[in-house]
């Protein structure tokens, strides 16, 4: 038995074809569309991740900063007390400095 293809197969019309093609048309637009959102939405957190880097490294600068301030203070301080030959003693509520007493309970 001879079979003919055209008998099983058929083809769109040209009608049929060029609304498909229309589709997929509207299709791809869509889909560049959600990518241009996307693209934007990834330049903006890049934006804002890349302020907020700027900042913290402003932040930790200034802090940084600050606590040299407090260790060459404390240094200085220490060589201070040192070179003085004051002798610092703290003994139950109180601080004494070479035998000047001061009272932290108000004595």
């Amino acid at each position: 038995m001879i079979v003919n293809c055209k008998d099983f197969l058929v083809l769109p019309s040209t009608t049929q074809r060029n609304g498909m093609i229309s589709r997929l048309d509207i299709v791809a637009e869509k889909l560049d569309s959600l990518h241009e959102g996307v693209n934007t939405r990834l330049d903006n957190i890049t934006t804002r991740l890349n302020s907020m880097e700027s900042n913290m490294d402003t932040r930790f600068d200034r802090l940084d900063t600050q606590l040299m301030m407090v260790i060459t203070q404390l240094t200085e301080m220490n060589s201070r007390l040192e070179l003085g030959g004051d002798e610092l003693s703290v003994e139950g509520d109180e601080l004494s400095i070479d035998g000047d007493k001061l009272s932290i309970d108000g004595g």
